[in-house]
């Protein structure tokens, strides 16, 4: 259990760079990749975390799917 919650902080800090790079060049491209990603975390928790996906990134997960279209 240990390599998947590497994984998955790795996952969240690959997400937080994405996210930074976007605030300084905005590009529907990169909101598609962050949206992949949360996309990733969110399954993530849901099958090895066994529990509910967090409320914070479903809102996420509908803001840059909105923003990549």
């Amino acid at each position: 259990m240990i390599e998947k919650s590497c994984e998955l902080q790795q996952l969240e800090s690959w997400l937080a760079m994405l996210i930074c790079t976007y605030r300084k060049h905005p590009s529907e491209g990169l909101a598609k990749v962050i949206h992949y990603y949360i996309q990733r975390v969110t399954s993530f928790e849901n099958e090895y975390a066994h529990c509910a996906v967090d409320h914070h990134y479903q809102s996420l997960q509908k803001y840059w799917q909105w923003l990549s279209q």
